[in-house]
């Protein structure tokens, strides 16, 4: 697991108690949130993302499909952009 920029993911989380419920689930699977870029965006590993992922919905064809269709703008996960452009 790196730590370089193109590990890892951003997101734009506006409501305090969905980003705290965030960052349990991410503290669960022994994961870091780090939130010191803006009390908004918080920055994740895409492989602590994708553990989140499977946990909340347990089927990678359920998690590309909600990829999938995020609109066009944010969806830029594997440039090492995260969701935040």
């Amino acid at each position: 697991m790196g730590c370089g920029h193109k590990d890892m993911i951003r997101l734009s989380i506006h409501d305090a108690l969905t980003k705290q419920a965030f960052e349990y689930e991410v503290r669960k699977l022994n994961g870091i949130a780090d939130g010191s870029f803006s009390k908004n965006v918080v920055t994740i590993n895409k492989d602590i993302f994708l553990d989140l992922l499977l946990n909340l919905f347990d089927n990678l064809d359920t998690i590309s499909s909600l990829i999938d269709s995020l609109p066009k703008g944010i969806k830029n996960i594997e440039s090492g952009e995260g969701l935040v452009e």
